[in-house]
């Protein structure tokens, strides 16, 4: 619940600045639309942001996004977040929160680009670290795949890894492989 409070909070933002007059109108120029973007992520705690044309280029520097994920959901009107990637800006690990940019600023019109947002790298992490089933409980978050996405140690979800890979006692390496098998399956226990 902590998880997924965090990120509607997150898309929350994201969708509001979609909704931003100034993101989609005609007649303000690419430094008002990005000084009105910089304003709200300095705000609201994000690292950066930026934002896509309906072509999946970024405004400020032309990079881009057709192939991410995340864009094409934002351009079906759905606000999008990201598994862990690697930021084609940066190059390091990152998560998006992309929304579309609604024409007019009216909610439910014509998607006219996205904006994408990128949380505190660690901000899943922050969660995680402070989940404590008992004593000696580890917890962390994994994807559909039984991919880490979020874990006390911020450098093993950049490895890309499943906890079992992660896991070097090799008594417990077979639980592992079957919370990931369950966690794959979409079931729990």
């Amino acid at each position: 619940e902590l998880v997924k409070e965090e990120i509607r909070y997150y898309q929350t933002v994201a969708q509001e600045i979609g909704c931003a007059q100034v993101i989609s109108s005609k007649t303000a120029t690419t430094d008002e639309k990005i000084a009105y973007l910089n304003q709200k992520v300095k705000q609201y705690g994000f690292e950066r942001g930026d934002l896509i044309g309906a072509d999946g280029l970024s405004i400020t520097n032309s990079n881009d996004y057709n192939d991410r994920a995340w864009y094409q959901t934002s351009k079906t009107g759905v606000v999008a977040v990201s598994e862990p990637l690697i930021g084609k800006s940066t190059g390091k690990l990152t998560n998006i929160i992309a929304a579309p940019i609604w024409e007019g600023g009216v909610y439910g019109s014509k998607v006219v680009g996205a904006v994408y947002l990128v949380p505190p790298v660690t901000v899943l992490d922050d969660i995680v670290k402070n989940i404590k089933t008992s004593a000696d409980s580890i917890t962390y978050l994994a994807d559909k795949n039984g991919t880490i996405i979020a874990f006390d140690d911020s450098s093993v979800v950049e490895q890309f890894v499943k906890f079992s890979e992660y896991c070097t006692d090799a008594s417990a390496k077979p639980g592992f492989e079957t919370v990931e098998a369950k966690i794959a399956e979409g079931q729990t226990g």
